[in-house]
């Protein structure tokens, strides 16, 4: 292939494969969500004591690889954002954000709507900065901590449960929970934690080989044009996802098939752009 020719499709920004590339991306959320209805409706009911300003249960989505639990979270979180006021949720990927400080610094950022690093500020500061602020706003703080089992060390990450967890003994009409998500279900805490997190299951099964293939034509339908790739193919990749037992997996190969049409094809998805 010519030099001109790979410049081309790197500048070139209306590709002739994706309508939106974003919706193969790992973190996006998309606007009609399926097969979650069931998990979704439990984590409301146990809300339903936001209105009163009341902070919900502690929950812990838990489940296999790419089973939903990510994804309905963040779509819950938008789903109270936009329905109550009286609430600040932050969520937390604990691969990147894996110690108490990062942790405590995503919250505080979030909480007085700075960016930019925490260095310098300690954790005593800034959990007091934490406090301070949910204390003047009289908001329930809702933590999100995905892939929570990421944390660097077992014993900071007991430390910050507790003190997020036994805050409203001291600071009187406090409210603040946590939402866990995690693929482990033996992950063990200190018992002093156990005691008052009481985390309530939501269980995400294994999506069906027909809704992942459901799943994965929606993600065409918004992320190709039309005609690029057949139903026959995204039906193949169904099945490899299916397979596997990762939805994500095929999210990945359909995006990377895209690619491989700007590049090699005529703008056509075929079946060597799979293997």
């Amino acid at each position: 292939m010519k030099t001109q020719d790979l410049i081309n499709i790197i500048n070139d920004e209306e590709s002739p494969v994706f309508l939106n590339r974003e919706v193969f991306e790992m973190d996006y959320v998309p606007d009609i969500y399926k097969y979650r209805d069931e998990q979704l409706a439990k984590m409301a009911m146990y809300c339903n004591s936001i209105p009163d300003n009341i902070a919900p249960k502690n929950l812990q989505l838990c489940g296999g690889n790419a089973t939903g639990k990510t994804t309905t979270l963040k779509q819950f979180f938008k789903m109270l954002n936009e329905a109550f006021s009286n609430i600040v949720t932050v969520y937390i990927n604990c691969q990147l954000f894996n110690t108490e400080n990062t942790v405590y610094g995503k919250i505080y950022n979030k909480l007085y709507g700075v960016k930019g690093s925490i260095n310098g500020k300690s954790n005593t500061m800034l959990f007091d900065k934490i406090v301070a602020r949910l204390k003047k706003e009289n908001k329930i703080l809702i933590i999100g901590l995905d892939d929570f089992d990421s944390f660097k060390s077992r014993d900071g990450l007991n430390k910050m449960l507790y003190n997020f967890l036994r805050i409203h003994e001291a600071e009187e009409g406090l409210q603040i929970c946590i939402f866990t998500v995690s693929n482990k279900d033996d992950l063990m805490l200190a018992p002093a934690v156990e005691t008052i997190f009481n985390r309530i299951p939501i269980v995400f099964d294994q999506y069906s080989l027909e809704q992942m293939y459901h799943i994965l034509d929606d993600r065409c339908t918004y992320g190709f044009y039309r005609g690029v790739i057949s139903d026959e193919l995204i039906r193949v990749v169904a099945n490899k996802s299916y397979n596997r037992g990762n939805l994500r997996y095929g999210i990945k190969l359909l995006s990377s098939a895209g690619q491989k049409a700007e590049v090699f094809g005529d703008g056509k998805i075929i079946r060597n752009f799979l293997d």
